[in-house]
């Protein structure tokens, strides 16, 4: 991803220093090198997420200086369909910031190509996600109506418990970008009211806004939602930075050595303030959160729950299959146990469902916020799991 971030950045400034310092700060990102270690759930979707929408913007900004502008619609397409793969139609918020660039030119709207192309881009788009949602729809009719209709439900109820406040994603802001926040604020402010407000950067402004404008109203909101237009804030971000270190050669005349020092001491510190070491260490050295987590990471526990796990699965007889374990270790517990396993309790209908085709349940019983419901101990064969896991 820092390669669009670069160019980007470049399309936007013609700037070697901004484009170079963008790839930087996301070079280093301290939430995003911890999405990709596996520490935060959803990481791989996620990660590709992100990095499919960006190229998608990246493709966008190579369409508008391009001779040849016909391959880079056909890649915007490419990307944003890929995104929809990902995360569904969010996937496709480049098309919104392209009808604004076009709207908000006088001479682009009255030029009828100009929606030709964007909508071959769209056409490019949804034959890389329409197949799959034919090929679902058709040979798993019921499943894939449920993810549909699941999907649909975040926007307007707050599932599996992420209820939060309508500033959750504002909140975020310093966990996802640490001391980068104070860039962010004078880069986005020097785009607005500085001669770069006559630069195509509102488009990532615009991206941005929509992405936090969408997903502070659904109902769900989660960690890593609008990180998304982490590789556009990085952009914005480096704009000033970049500026003040073309600013430090008029205070140093004279003195080429007291430029290098200063501009090395200078990245040096944006580089130790945008990768946090102490936050890293924090993690995955002292159990600590560092508010990734509302949790502790509890390695002791997880590991002493693997060995339990795995004993389950020698001794239960084929039939049974557990629930109830801790939340986002259902995976864990069906790699050492070798058993079909849930976290969360199935529902009454989903139960019945179970023992009509011979299944078999054993559950731990109600721990931290995860109570067993009586229904699920009066099904027949139910075996209690003793205690409960740490």
């Amino acid at each position: 991803m820092l390669y669009p971030i670069y160019r980007i950045a470049l399309l936007i400034y013609h700037d070697f220093s901004t484009s170079y310092l963008a790839a930087v700060l996301a070079a280093f990102a301290f939430y995003a090198l911890e999405q990709t270690s596996g520490l935060i759930g959803m990481d791989h979707d996620d990660v590709a997420f992100t990095a499919y929408v960006g190229a998608s913007v990246w493709a966008y900004y190579e369409y508008r200086v391009s001779a040849r502008p016909g391959r880079w619609l056909v890649a915007v397409g490419a990307f944003a369909g890929a995104a929809v793969l990902c995360k569904w139609l969010t996937g496709l918020v480049v098309y919104a910031a392209w009808g604004l660039d076009i709207l908000s030119d006088p001479a682009r709207r009255r030029v009828v190509m100009q929606y030709v192309h964007a909508g071959l881009s769209v056409v490019a788009a949804t034959v890389v996600w329409l197949p799959w949602q034919l090929f679902t729809a058709y040979h798993y009719p019921l499943e894939s109506a449920y993810e549909r209709s699941y999907n649909a439900r975040h926007f307007t109820e707050a599932l599996e418990g992420h209820a939060h406040d309508w500033y959750y994603h504002f909140a975020l802001l310093p966990i996802h970008y640490g001391a980068i926040c104070g860039l962010l604020v004078l880069g986005v402010g020097w785009a607005l009211f500085s001669a770069d407000r006559h630069r195509p950067v509102g488009l990532l402004l615009a991206i941005a806004g929509l992405i936090y404008a969408f997903f502070t109203l659904a109902a769900t909101k989660m960690y890593s939602y609008t990180y998304v237009v982490s590789p556009l804030l990085f952009v914005i971000a480096a704009r000033p930075l970049a500026l003040f270190i073309a600013w430090l050669p008029g205070r140093f005349a004279g003195r080429p050595w007291g430029v290098g020092l200063a501009t090395a001491g200078l990245l040096l510190a944006v580089v130790l303030l945008d990768a946090r070491p102490w936050g890293v260490y924090t993690v995955h050295f002292q159990e600590g959160s560092y508010g990734l987590y509302q949790e502790m990471l509890q390695r002791p526990a997880r590991t002493a729950n693997a060995r339990l796990y795995a004993q389950l699965g020698e001794d239960l007889p084929a039939e049974y299959l557990i629930i109830n374990v801790p939340g986002s270790e259902e995976v864990q517990a069906m790699f050492h146990s070798g058993r079909t396993v849930y976290s969360w309790p199935p529902s009454e209908a989903q139960v019945r469902s179970l023992i009509q085709q011979g299944w078999r349940i054993t559950a731990f019983d109600s721990h931290h916020n995860q109570q067993l419901p009586t229904y699920v101990r009066a099904t027949p064969g139910f075996r209690l799991i003793w205690g409960a896991p740490e």
